[in-house]
């Protein structure tokens, strides 16, 4: 119920971000993004590490960051609705192995890792968000979970 909720607060806050920094980004972005490998990997690693019933939202939501990003360089403010949507996505991804999803699904800390991983690897490449204008999920990264210890 609680990842229900959170799942669509994320949603209404995207929609809001999204509508907030304007249609003209989006539109002039449009499916041929210049950024196109690193949000590749991304939808990839979803369609095959994401539970069936979150492929959907999850690559949905890469695409609408995709999307925001402006066509040419970041610069203060342009790129802020395009990295909240990933840490957004990136928030929800790390809570599924703790939290569950919504009718229960098999999604464990190893999925949560390898989309976490790329996340923020899209967040630091300084050739998408410049250095000084890029922004971080909050708390630590997700750790590689290790092997099985037992005992």
């Amino acid at each position: 119920m609680r990842l229900r909720l959170f799942v669509l607060s994320a949603l209404i806050c995207s929609a809001v971000v999204g509508i907030a920094v304007g249609k003209s980004s989006a539109a002039v972005c449009g499916d041929t993004c210049v950024i196109s490998t690193p949000f590749d990997t991304l939808r990839a690693d979803i369609a095959a590490n994401a539970p069936t019933r979150l492929v959907w939202l999850f690559t949905a939501e890469a695409n609408f960051s995709q999307a925001l990003h402006p066509p040419g360089p970041c610069i203060p403010g342009s790129c802020v609705a395009s990295q909240l949507v990933l840490i957004l996505l990136d928030l929800q991804v790390r809570g599924l192995p703790t939290q569950g999803c919504p009718g229960g699904c098999a999604f464990n800390a190893t999925n949560a890792y390898v989309l976490d991983r790329d996340v923020r690897a899209i967040l630091s490449n300084p050739a998408i968000y410049p250095l000084n204008l890029q922004l971080m999920p909050p708390g630590p990264p997700s750790i590689p979970p290790g092997p099985s210890r037992a005992g």
